[in-house]
């Protein structure tokens, strides 16, 4: 929202060490990069005829794209979009499987177990391939976001998101955009609170055909080309103005990476 994207430039520092409310207090403002170090000196200051101002926001073009870039289409259609975009298929049904009561995965040489939880949402258990255990736990253990600048706020910024959970929220994934269309989305089940919670669509499976063949060799007598399908799980958390997009992704030759790409609204910073 507004409080993101648009920011005041005002700073405050408060001192709240200890537990009683009553003893926390304001030891510094900082307004138009100045710094001052009490709240009657800030006044003192504002009211003086030489205090510069910072420009106001302009309250009628919160809602316009002078402040925001909406997500929808803006401006003419491109050629050709009104077609439906490639898509990815199995022709002869799926080839991996799930056994639903062990949350067990299998595809290929590939095998483990798949585990939900409200920090860090899915975790996976005894990764073999061809019999051979790789990892015994494999998962999300912190995902820190830093920021720099020359404000306050700005420089002293670093959000340890784990804390506001990646499990409790990886909300419903849309098929088609989130997913491939032959991806198959599991529900989630997670304790928190003294309570069990429930999501659905907060993570899906699918087989993938990479645009780049596994293995090719052409000789004098002879063109060999095999194709490269990978097995992937993905998951997607939003914490607050972010969207953590997860992906593991496994090959035929026993390597896997992870990946992860950042979307949603960066915290917004006074500009001047």
């Amino acid at each position: 929202g507004a409080g993101d994207i648009t920011p005041s430039g005002l700073f405050i520092n408060v001192d709240i060490t200890g537990r009683n409310a009553s003893e926390f207090f304001v030891t510094k403002w900082v307004y138009n990069n100045i710094a001052y170090n009490s709240s009657e000196e800030f006044r003192k200051a504002w009211e003086s005829e030489s205090f510069v101002k910072l420009p106001k926001i302009d309250s009628s073009k919160l809602n316009s794209t002078d402040s925001f870039v909406y997500l929808a289409q803006q401006g003419a259609a491109r050629e050709l979009d009104e077609k439906l975009a490639p898509i990815n298929v199995d022709p002869q049904g799926r080839r991996w499987k799930y056994s639903e009561e062990q949350r067990y995965f299998t595809w290929m040489d590939w095998e483990f177990y798949v585990a939900w939880s409200r920090d860090v949402g899915i975790t996976l258990y005894d990764l073999k391939f061809k019999g051979q255990r790789i990892a015994f736990e494999f998962g999300l253990q912190e995902a820190i976001a830093e920021y720099a600048g020359d404000d306050p706020y700005q420089a002293h910024t670093t959000y340890f998101d784990r804390s506001y959970g990646f499990g409790n929220n990886a909300f419903g994934l849309l098929p088609g955009f989130d997913c491939p269309y032959n991806a198959e989305m599991f529900n989630v089940t997670w304790h928190s609170k003294g309570e069990n919670n429930y999501h659905n669509n907060s993570y899906c499976a699918f087989e993938f055909a990479e645009d780049y063949p596994f293995a090719r060799h052409t000789a004098s007598d002879y063109a060999s080309v095999t194709k490269n399908p990978t097995f992937n799980l993905r998951t997607i958390s939003t914490i607050g103005n972010y969207d953590y997009n997860f992906l593991y992704k496994f090959y035929l030759d026993g390597t896997f990476e992870v990946s992860v790409r950042a979307a949603g609204y960066i915290q917004g910073a006074y500009y001047s």
